[in-house]
């Protein structure tokens, strides 16, 4: 009898017990990846990337910024200081004096030529690759020395009040302080001859103001706006019921945290929970409803915080914006915003729609919501959840949770360390950063070719990143956790730092027939590996009569690479095969097989294969053990 693994394509199963699983998945795979048709190899190294940024101990972001002739990196050191490198991360120099809170994650949208850096708890920065400002806040406007004066309109029947507001191209301030005056008639009564005069005082960087008014003090609604310094009220213009005064200053911009770009709109999440969006097209970036921007709370003072927006699609297919919150429980829920132009006497502004869908998860970190394929990945306290169309069905969208062969050994994770997730969508595979013992240590992989987990990689990053760098060749980076310098992630490297990868495979247990109580005579067991190089350790266990569970046997492979270019200028046949200076190369060979010899009488059997050496490589191509069924009894003690 034969008992042959050679396809791992069902990835790492830790809900199973090994036992229980099937042959095509691991018990534990510490530092491999799923390779080819199903093949478990040595995962990619880790290299610095560039060099260290000077006068920083720890980077807190980064991001790559394109222009239309070359890439940078962007990155915020520890103390909240901007750099930029254009040299692809050899050197880093300052941008400018601004310096952000080192105690919040920042967070990078490039919209056009401008890069946001926000950062949820300071004002929005904006990079345009020379230079960095940072949005600042208008005053409200002053009254001049007359705020109003009227022109006819003797008597005092009525009061009407007024507020004036200053706006920039970000958003608006609070009001002026309310003024009032009597007059004889109503509003709809004014014409040429009886009107009302408002004169107040310049805003220095303002470029508009907006007049409010009432019939009742503190009840101020949008009456008109102008670009000068004053107005006259002729009663010609009617007042618009749905704006009022704003109760906030948001001429400094709001204060952002996570961004998209959704519907030709930047979408952000302010510290407070709000969903903030800004204008179309050239006014994409101005949150004020002047220019089409504006503001919703989902569930102000709920259970629910908002946590991420992405630009995601209806159960139709429409693209719309689409904001993942969380709640106590680590569940949260999905909300997809549409918005409406309303008119009302001949005044548009737009009307933000929230509609909640009927989905009990959400993300508990911005980072850890990611963009793969034509789904939606986040993770949450809970687990990792897709959210993706039905299939089948029209108009629905639906989330599965991904994580559930690996769920025992996702809940124990961190719960405090959720927050931080990171995660990014790369050569298809979804990286998760997560918290074993510590922020960000660890990262598991989703494989979208395989649709299986890679259960765990040893390295983390505090936010992942792509690079293309001056020659077109697209690196995986990575802010580390600590240090300050970036690094890759790549096939190219076979060693962490110029560590040693320690790696572990472990099969399932495998009985050796379909009735249990058999027990086979396993003669030996062939490891076939894959271009090994350095020291490969190869296990065998299981359960036997006596002993029960114990180990059969174990055998280290050694360096098998091999000498095989022909060094010499003799002819081979009618072939020269290379020039006598040249030295031999070495390559390491496809498949290399061992043999361990058992005679050993078994009932279950599994197999490991590790590693510790430094610039160790390897892959499994298979796992074949061979005996015979014995007609031995069962053994006393199961009786």
């Amino acid at each position: 009898m034969f008992i042959n693994l050679n396809k791992f394509d069902k990835g790492t199963n830790t809900l199973i017990d090994e036992a229980r699983l099937d042959k095509a998945m691991a018990k534990e795979s510490v530092n491999l990846m799923l390779v080819q048709d199903g093949l478990w190899k040595v995962r990619w190294g880790t290299a610095y990337f560039g060099g260290a940024i000077s006068g920083e101990t720890t980077i807190l972001g980064a991001a790559e910024y394109v222009t239309t002739s070359a890439r940078e990196i962007i990155a915020i050191g520890g103390t909240g200081a901007i750099y930029k490198s254009t040299n692809d991360g050899v050197t880093f120099t300052q941008v400018g004096s601004i310096t952000l809170d080192p105690a919040y994650q920042p967070y990078f949208l490039q919209n056009r030529s401008k890069l946001y850096i926000t950062n949820g708890n300071d004002d929005i920065v904006l990079y345009n690759g020379t230079t960095a400002t940072q949005y600042t806040s208008l005053s409200a406007p002053a009254w001049a020395g007359t705020p109003l004066a009227k022109t006819g309109l003797s008597g005092t029947t009525h009061t009407f009040y007024y507020q004036v507001t200053a706006l920039n191209e970000v958003g608006e301030t609070v009001g002026s302080t309310e003024q009032n005056i009597q007059v004889s008639l109503l509003r709809e009564d004014w014409d040429a001859s009886n009107y009302v005069t408002l004169d107040w005082n310049a805003v220095s960087g303002a470029t508009r103001y907006q007049i409010y008014v009432s019939d009742e003090s503190g009840y101020e609604v949008l009456l008109d706006d102008t670009a000068d310094t004053g107005y006259v009220d002729k009663g010609q213009s009617t007042p618009n019921p749905f704006i009022e005064v704003p109760l906030d200053n948001t001429t400094g911009g709001p204060v952002l945290g996570p961004m998209t770009l959704s519907g030709n709109r930047v979408w952000g999440i302010a510290s407070d929970g709000a969903v903030w969006f800004g204008g179309t097209g050239q006014f994409s970036e101005f949150f004020s409803a002047f220019y089409g921007g504006g503001y919703i709370y989902l569930e102000k003072g709920g259970r629910e915080t908002a946590v991420a927006v992405k630009h995601f699609r209806t159960g139709s297919g429409n693209g719309i914006a689409t904001v993942f919150t969380e709640d106590p429980s680590g569940r949260g829920s999905v909300w997809q915003i549409s918005l409406e132009t309303v008119t009302v006497e001949g005044v548009s502004f737009v009307v933000p729609i929230p509609t909640k869908l009927p989905l009990d998860v959400g993300a508990s970190s911005a980072l850890g919501v990611v963009s793969a394929k034509d789904d939606i990945y986040m993770a949450s306290k809970k687990g990792i959840n897709s959210l993706r169309s039905k299939p089948q069905l029209v108009n629905i969208l639906s989330t599965d949770e991904l994580s559930v062969p690996i769920r025992p050994s996702y809940r124990s994770l961190r719960a405090n360390l959720h927050g931080s997730t990171s995660a990014i969508y790369f050569e298809s595979k979804v990286f998760f950063s997560v918290g074993r013992s510590a922020r960000n240590d660890t990262t598991i992989i989703y494989d979208t070719e395989r649709n299986c987990w890679i259960y765990y990689w040893d390295i983390g990053a505090r936010q992942f990143f792509e690079f293309t760098d001056a020659n077109g060749k697209v690196h995986l980076l990575t802010v580390p956790v600590s240090g300050n310098q970036l690094i890759e992630w790549s096939e190219d490297f076979g060693n962490d730092l110029g560590e040693a990868i320690y790696t572990s495979f472990i099969s399932p247990l495998v009985p050796v027939n379909d009735d249990r109580k058999r027990f086979a005579r396993m003669r030996e067991v062939l490891f076939e590996l894959g271009r090994p190089v350095g020291s490969i350790n190869v296990e065998v266990l299981g359960i036997e009569k006596k002993k029960g569970f114990s180990q059969l046997a174990s055998k280290t492979i050694n360096d098998v690479e091999s000498d095989v270019d022909f060094a010499g200028d003799e002819l081979f046949g009618d072939y020269e095969f290379s020039d006598p200076e040249n030295a031999p190369t070495t390559y390491s060979q496809a498949s290399v097989k061992k043999l361990i010899k058992l005679n050993k009488l078994v009932n279950h059997i599994q197999f490991r294969v590790w590693s510790t050496v430094l610039d160790t490589q390897y892959s499994i191509l298979s796992i074949q053990a061979s005996g015979a069924i014995t007609s031995s009894k069962a053994p006393t003690n199961w009786n």
